[in-house]
């Protein structure tokens, strides 16, 4: 079994050490540039630094870094230590950038279509648009409905990630958006209804409405927990929640908020494979049986 050392201990090298488990390779150790990092333990292996890899025993190393400068100066500082005719491996552009939530929205797409699951769809979390305009493409003729302060992270929110301890977000990031910036780029703007504010707040006057796929992308533990509060009593049988981040290392409030309701509720959610921490969340048929019809 061939000894392997991943270079990057970050969410990129976690998610590429889970997809080569059981593929012939032994991971015994990562490696980081950060002076700060050697000598942690990460993922249940050490974090090596790049003078260590000269000395210590490996058959492969993957780069498990995104973006082409980055990747040059680690393959760089790799032929400074003399180890740039040892088996090195970077990971293709189109790996590393996959995201398995538009493979899921496209079949979530078809499933509506085919089961003929009623309800609009809807994002909580929307920043500046990428996923909603997919969103927007792939229901044409559902009402989209598109939560976001449209100003950043809130103090409200922020709060709780020190309290949990979650994450270093901060107050008013990912604040480079507004609404009209969103609505210029979709599609078929006509069927967007956008409901800027604090969640749950700002989803008042929707009692009614049911939804067959909602796209949770809000970073954090608690618009998380609520989101998942509100969308799933009033997801369609068949229909889905997908989240980003649910195993995410940097926003590890999603992945808690996640299992929270999941374990209160008797639920079952599915990591998909990406490297963004991807998951889902459909609602069985059951559920019609259940006693809260939710």
């Amino acid at each position: 079994m061939d000894k392997i050392v991943i270079w990057g201990a970050g969410q990129c090298g976690k998610w590429l050490r889970k997809l080569l488990e059981g593929s012939g390779f032994h991971a015994i150790a990562f490696a980081d540039s950060d002076p700060g990092r050697e000598g942690e333990e990460f993922e249940g292996l050490p974090v090596r630094s790049p003078k260590d890899l000269a000395v210590i025993e490996w058959g492969t190393l993957f780069v498990a870094i995104k973006g082409k400068e980055r990747v040059a100066e680690v393959l760089r500082q790799l032929s400074e230590l003399g180890l740039s005719e040892r088996r090195i491996e970077t990971l293709p552009s189109f790996l590393v950038n996959f995201d398995a939530r538009y493979t899921e929205l496209e079949l979530s797409a078809r499933l509506a279509r085919e089961w003929e699951i009623a309800g609009a769809v809807a994002e909580l979390g929307v920043y500046r648009g990428n996923f909603a305009v997919k969103i927007n493409e792939a229901f044409p003729d559902r009402p989209l409905y598109l939560f976001d302060t449209f100003e950043g992270f809130s103090e409200r929110d922020i709060a709780e990630e020190r309290r949990g301890g979650f994450s270093s977000a901060r107050a008013g990031e990912f604040e480079d958006t507004d609404v009209e910036t969103v609505r210029s780029r979709l599609p078929f703007p006509e069927k967007t209804v956008f409901r800027k504010g604090f969640f749950p707040e700002s989803a008042s006057g929707l009692l009614d409405e049911e939804f067959c796929f909602v796209s949770l992308d809000a970073d954090l533990y608690a618009p998380v927990y609520e989101g998942l509060k509100y969308f799933y009593p009033r997801l369609s049988v068949g229909g889905c929640i997908v989240l980003h981040d649910y195993d995410s290392l940097r926003f590890r409030g999603v992945g808690e908020a996640a299992r929270r309701y999941c374990s209160e509720r008797g639920l079952f959610i599915q990591p998909l494979w990406d490297m963004h921490g991807s998951a889902v969340l459909r609602k069985p048929r059951d559920a019609l049986f259940s006693s809260s019809g939710s």
